[in-house]
């Protein structure tokens, strides 16, 4: 099964995508669109194109674990993406991204990645981030019965 990871943000929206076999996540791409309704359909394009069966949709969580407005923004975004594409069988799951920007940041440095290229990758990155943490997750979870 083929699962999509999004990080929603204000200017850009990064793309992830897995592999097959759900443990590798890896960069799409990083969509940039305004209008929230052009952007779904941009994604649903992509769902349609690459036989997606699940999307990790990233949940701002405050640190404290409390959902703040910009966590609203993203459910809002999450029962958009229903009305819109209107693909029976797809399922959207909101995935807490805490820390993930940062952690995409970090991992780019290691590689030794410009702070130019970074901002060109970011948010790909940090949809990587958020959709390896889920495999992972879900991974281990299997593991254990």
């Amino acid at each position: 099964m083929i699962l999509m990871g999004i990080d929603l943000g204000k200017k850009r929206t990064g793309i992830a995508l897995c592999d097959e076999t759900e443990i590798l996540a890896y960069p799409e791409c990083a969509i940039v669109e305004k209008s929230r309704t052009n952007l779904i359909n941009i994604i649903k394009n992509k769902i349609i194109d690459y036989k997606i069966s699940k999307v990790i949709l990233g949940l701002p969580k405050n640190m404290n674990g409390f959902l703040g407005e910009s966590a609203q923004k993203i459910i809002n975004f999450k029962e958009k993406m229903y009305k819109i594409m209107n693909l029976k069988d797809l399922e959207i799951e909101l995935w807490d991204e805490r820390l993930s920007t940062i952690t995409a940041i970090s991992k780019m440095r290691e590689f030794g990645i410009s702070i130019k290229k970074q901002k060109m990758r970011i948010d790909a990155a940090a949809a990587v981030v958020i959709l390896q943490s889920y495999l992972d997750y879900m991974n281990n979870k299997k593991a254990k019965i």
